[in-house]
């Protein structure tokens, strides 16, 4: 093997490095078979002196804590089993050496209080605080951060451990392209706003959840600031119900706040969690997006018009994914059973650029609503390429049918229609039988029509955390519906099972 041409081994290598494998994935080890590879490459790195300048640039391609929350039963809680980092081990090479630091391009950290195996790394941790400030990087903490023993019980101290960690990790990386954050109580990254010379200018792509507490979209405003070029942000549970009084949240874009946030250059947004007013004071801050996922559940229920939400990106926007997320709450009865109402979205026709639409049945009709032919007609662009319904708890029939009737000449770019309805994996009715029957009949008109038609059936319990690939790696889910229609296999692709 030590004969082979110098490609030939770069391409061996990076079979075992998680990134190169999975580049859009964020990269995590909290699976066996990551851990097993990155242990691989550390050993093909002492194999011989020709392996080593081959497979240590490939072992820096990413960083990861792992600790991430997994979901060990179906529909169980969250758990995780906090092992040792590794940090400060981690961060005193790439000091030491900064070629390494060059070769890194994602990351993933979780910012919590738990410090296992820190306090024997009480003088690596003094020595970089010593190399930032010789190097005026990341500001260092007061001096009594590291006074007593870090095994001593004190959670603010063991946070701001890890947040001046995560900060300088990622300012030594100058090729780092993505990063994901589990976020604790205190989310603001202030060393970063304490170091203004301090920026990510490779930075394309963040992921945030909520580890310990939760946070709220506004709270990482000084890590925006310091990514200029961020063009992709995925960021789950960003409610931030514990840390505002609700004044605070229902006084967004209703009462005219705008957000003051860098995200300018932003073209992917995909959020849960937020209240729509929220979100209605979010968009304005993104005047180029083009990808827009947005969900929800009945904790984030207020009153809004999505339609009206949507305005500040109405000329940007080419995808488009809204969907709330029913629970179990609603197997038996539907998601169209809402103790609080809102109205329908009345049209994205619109909508310029819009191509991709994903968007529930539920913001489409009342559970009350006629069946109306022109409903579906109404409401699409003349761009639509491709349409999804999810979460189907009615009758729809006569606006497919008009649909299918008008498809060739209102919409000519119409290519693919996916219907989801609401079902378990544990029961098969006969109305669901009846119900995929009709279906079928159905999309026969669709296809002699040239467009696929597909039906396929929608989860409830859908984990909102599988909409940040690589979040849940290793655990048992059921993904969201959008990723169940790329993939037949979503433990191959997406690292969890269902």
């Amino acid at each position: 093997m030590e004969g082979l041409p110098e490609d030939i081994l770069i391409e061996i290598f990076n079979l075992f490095c998680a990134h190169c494998q999975q580049p859009s994935q964020f990269p995590h080890a909290d699976t066996t078979e990551v851990c097993d590879n990155k242990r691989t490459l550390a050993y093909l790195c002492r194999v011989c002196r020709n392996f080593f300048p081959i497979a240590r640039p490939i072992l820096y391609h990413y960083y990861a804590t792992g600790n991430l929350e997994k979901r060990e039963k179906r529909n169980g809680p969250l758990e995780v089993h906090m092992t040792h980092d590794f940090l400060p081990q981690f961060l005193r090479t790439i000091t030491q050496d900064p070629e390494l630091a060059a070769h890194i391009v994602t990351m993933q950290f979780v910012n919590s209080s738990v410090t296992v195996g820190y306090e024997a790394q009480i003088d690596t941790i003094r020595a970089l605080t010593q190399f930032s400030t010789t190097n005026n990087l990341v500001a260092v903490p007061p001096t009594k951060w590291l006074d007593n023993s870090i095994s001593t019980p004190c959670e603010e101290r063991c946070f701001n451990i890890h947040e001046w960690m995560i900060t300088l990790a990622m300012v030594l990386a100058p090729r780092l392209q993505s990063v994901l954050i589990a976020l604790g109580p205190n989310p603001e990254f202030n060393y970063l706003h304490n170091s203004e010379n301090l920026r990510l200018p490779s930075l394309k792509t963040l992921g945030l959840i909520s580890y310990s507490g939760d946070y709220h979209i506004t709270h990482l405003a000084h890590l925006y600031a310091a990514a200029p070029n961020l063009t992709t942000l995925y960021a789950s549970d960003a409610s931030g119900w514990l840390g505002n009084p609700m004044s605070w949240h229902r006084g967004s874009s209703k009462c005219n706040i705008k957000y003051e946030l860098h995200l300018s250059q932003l073209h992917r947004l995909a959020i849960s969690g937020l209240l729509s007013e929220n979100l209605g004071s979010l968009l304005p801050c993104m005047p180029h997006l083009e990808d827009l996922e947005y969900y929800w559940d009945v904790h984030e229920f207020t009153s809004f018009n999505l339609g009206e939400l949507l305005q500040p990106v109405k000329k940007t926007l080419k995808r488009l994914c809204v969907s709330f997320l029913p629970g179990w709450e609603y197997a038996d009865e539907g998601p169209g059973a809402l103790d609080m109402d809102y109205p329908v979205i009345s049209t994205l026709s619109d909508f310029p650029c819009l191509e991709d639409l994903t968007i529930d049945c539920r913001s489409l009709y009342h559970a009350e609503d006629v069946d109306e032919p022109d409903r579906l007609i109404e409401i699409l662009p003349k761009t639509i390429h491709r349409l999804r319904i999810s979460y189907i708890y009615r009758e729809i029939d006569v606006g497919l049918l008009q649909l299918a009737s008008q498809a060739p000449q209102d919409f000519p770019n119409l290519k693919d229609i996916i219907l989801g309805f609401c079902g378990r994996l544990d029961v098969v009715d006969d109305d669901d039988k009846e119900r995929f029957r009709r279906m079928r009949a159905m999309g026969s008109l669709f296809t002699t029509a040239g467009i696929n038609f597909n039906v396929r059936t929608d989860l409830y319990t859908a984990d909102i955390r599988t909409m940040i690939p690589g979040a849940m790696a290793g655990s048992i889910v059921r993904p969201l519906p959008s990723l169940m229609d790329k993939s037949e296999d979503p433990e191959k692709k997406y690292g969890c099972s269902f």
